[in-house]
Protein backbone atom coordinates (compact mmCIF):
# COMPACT_ATOMS: atom_id res chain seq x y z
CA UNK A 1 0.00 0.00 0.00
CA UNK A 2 2.78 2.44 0.94
CA UNK A 3 4.55 1.73 -2.31
CA UNK A 4 1.51 2.60 -4.43
CA UNK A 5 0.88 5.74 -2.39
CA UNK A 6 4.49 6.84 -2.94
CA UNK A 7 4.28 6.94 -6.74
CA UNK A 8 4.90 10.37 -8.22
CA UNK A 9 2.91 10.16 -11.46
CA UNK A 10 4.56 13.32 -12.78
CA UNK A 11 8.05 11.82 -12.73
CA UNK A 12 7.54 8.06 -12.94
CA UNK A 13 8.44 6.18 -16.09
CA UNK A 14 5.76 4.24 -17.93
CA UNK A 15 7.24 1.47 -20.07
CA UNK A 16 6.28 1.17 -23.73
CA UNK A 17 5.27 -2.49 -23.85
CA UNK A 18 5.31 -2.58 -27.66
CA UNK A 19 8.91 -1.35 -27.64
CA UNK A 20 9.81 -4.02 -25.06
CA UNK A 21 8.19 -6.62 -27.31
CA UNK A 22 10.12 -5.37 -30.34
CA UNK A 23 13.43 -5.42 -28.46
CA UNK A 24 12.80 -8.99 -27.29
CA UNK A 25 11.85 -10.14 -30.78
CA UNK A 26 14.96 -8.52 -32.28
CA UNK A 27 17.25 -9.67 -29.44
CA UNK A 28 18.21 -6.02 -28.91
CA UNK A 29 19.45 -6.01 -25.33
CA UNK A 30 20.82 -2.47 -25.53
CA UNK A 31 17.40 -1.10 -26.41
CA UNK A 32 15.72 -3.46 -23.94
CA UNK A 33 17.86 -2.13 -21.10
CA UNK A 34 16.57 1.37 -21.84
CA UNK A 35 12.88 0.57 -22.21
CA UNK A 36 12.21 -2.01 -19.47
CA UNK A 37 10.98 -0.36 -16.30
CA UNK A 38 8.55 -0.69 -13.43
CA UNK A 39 6.64 2.31 -12.10
CA UNK A 40 6.79 0.86 -8.57
CA UNK A 41 10.56 0.29 -8.56
CA UNK A 42 11.64 3.69 -7.24
CA UNK A 43 9.22 3.84 -4.29
CA UNK A 44 9.85 0.15 -3.50
CA UNK A 45 13.62 0.74 -3.39
CA UNK A 46 13.07 3.67 -1.04
CA UNK A 47 10.84 1.61 1.27
CA UNK A 48 12.90 -1.61 1.15
CA UNK A 49 16.64 -1.00 0.74
CA UNK A 50 17.21 -4.72 0.07
CA UNK A 51 15.46 -4.30 -3.29
CA UNK A 52 17.79 -1.46 -4.24
CA UNK A 53 20.80 -3.49 -3.04
CA UNK A 54 19.74 -6.58 -5.01
CA UNK A 55 19.23 -4.48 -8.13
CA UNK A 56 22.63 -2.83 -7.76
CA UNK A 57 24.34 -6.19 -7.15
CA UNK A 58 22.93 -7.57 -10.40
CA UNK A 59 23.96 -4.44 -12.31
CA UNK A 60 27.45 -4.62 -10.80
CA UNK A 61 27.68 -8.27 -11.90
CA UNK A 62 27.20 -7.09 -15.48
CA UNK A 63 23.62 -8.04 -16.33
CA UNK A 64 22.37 -6.03 -19.31
CA UNK A 65 18.78 -5.70 -18.06
CA UNK A 66 17.74 -5.55 -14.39
CA UNK A 67 14.25 -4.67 -13.25
CA UNK A 68 11.83 -5.26 -10.44
CA UNK A 69 8.78 -7.32 -11.33
CA UNK A 70 5.44 -6.59 -9.75
CA UNK A 71 5.44 -4.70 -6.47
CA UNK A 72 8.85 -5.79 -5.27
CA UNK A 73 8.74 -9.46 -4.46
CA UNK A 74 10.74 -10.33 -7.56
CA UNK A 75 13.69 -8.95 -9.52
CA UNK A 76 14.73 -10.24 -12.90
CA UNK A 77 17.99 -9.87 -14.74
CA UNK A 78 18.73 -10.63 -18.38
CA UNK A 79 22.08 -11.33 -19.95
CA UNK A 80 23.64 -13.00 -22.95
CA UNK A 81 26.54 -14.15 -20.73
CA UNK A 82 25.70 -17.47 -19.00
CA UNK A 83 28.70 -17.14 -16.67
CA UNK A 84 27.02 -14.16 -14.96
CA UNK A 85 24.01 -16.31 -14.12
CA UNK A 86 26.22 -19.02 -12.66
CA UNK A 87 28.10 -16.38 -10.64
CA UNK A 88 24.89 -15.22 -8.96
CA UNK A 89 23.53 -18.73 -8.48
CA UNK A 90 26.77 -19.78 -6.77
CA UNK A 91 27.39 -16.64 -4.70
CA UNK A 92 27.27 -17.72 -1.03
CA UNK A 93 26.23 -14.19 0.00
CA UNK A 94 22.96 -14.68 -1.84
CA UNK A 95 22.24 -18.33 -1.10
CA UNK A 96 18.89 -17.38 0.47
CA UNK A 97 17.66 -15.83 -2.76
CA UNK A 98 15.28 -17.91 -4.80
CA UNK A 99 17.00 -17.86 -8.17
CA UNK A 100 16.07 -19.62 -11.40
CA UNK A 101 18.06 -19.80 -14.61
CA UNK A 102 15.75 -19.36 -17.62
CA UNK A 103 16.08 -18.91 -21.35
CA UNK A 104 14.14 -16.52 -23.59
CA UNK A 105 12.49 -18.61 -26.26
CA UNK A 106 12.83 -17.57 -29.87
CA UNK A 107 9.68 -16.81 -31.82
CA UNK A 108 8.85 -19.48 -34.35
CA UNK A 109 7.91 -17.99 -37.72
Amino acid sequence: KECFESINFETCVHPDVMEVKRCLEENDFECLSKCVSNTLEQPACELVPEIKNARQYLIDCGFEVVCMSGSGSTMFALTRKPELIDKVLNDPNYKNWFSVKCKILEKVQ
